[in-house]
């Protein structure tokens, strides 16, 4: 005698399967997207740190004794480039002296009077990028933001 009960798994079963497979997900996906951005903000704020910490070396070190009362008394400048993402040091004499980059849906923001550079006196003073002469404490605030509204607002110490 054939037996009553079949083998294998019906189809109403396979469907009810792959719908809370489904589910789980698309639960999860969001949760990606957030790691995600937070690992980006996290990458660009150790980038402007790093950079950071690179040119107040070079500002302590002021390899081109560049005095603080100069026409422009720039030792070290930060140039953040939000349409290629990159961070880059340039010393007094305009030449890069290093640079990295940060990811493509990051950006990262300066206050008005600075722009997108951050300079750099022999004292390791922050510098207004219009008018180099003038110290500006602001320049050291920054904001980090990814793309799916990820931020994190920081000061260079």
């Amino acid at each position: 005698m054939v037996g009553l009960y079949q083998k294998g798994i019906t189809l109403i079963e396979l469907i009810i399967t792959l719908a809370l497979v489904a589910v789980i997900i698309a639960s999860i996906a969001p949760l990606g997207r957030s790691w995600i951005a937070t690992a980006h903000v996290s990458k660009a704020q150790s980038v402007l740190t790093q950079a950071f910490n690179k040119a107040r070396t070079e500002a302590l070190r002021n390899p081109n004794k560049v005095l603080s009362d100069a026409t422009n008394p720039t030792v070290a400048t930060i140039t953040i480039d939000n349409t290629a993402k990159t961070v880059a040091i340039t010393n007094s004499s305009s030449a890069t002296i290093w640079s990295d980059s940060f990811d493509k849906d990051t950006s990262i923001t300066l206050p008005t009077a600075c722009s997108s550079k951050i300079l750099l006196n022999n004292t390791v003073q922050f510098l207004n990028s219009t008018t180099p002469t003038t110290i500006d404490n602001t320049c050291s605030s920054y904001t980090i933001s990814a793309s799916s509204a990820q931020s994190v607002t920081g000061v260079l110490r």
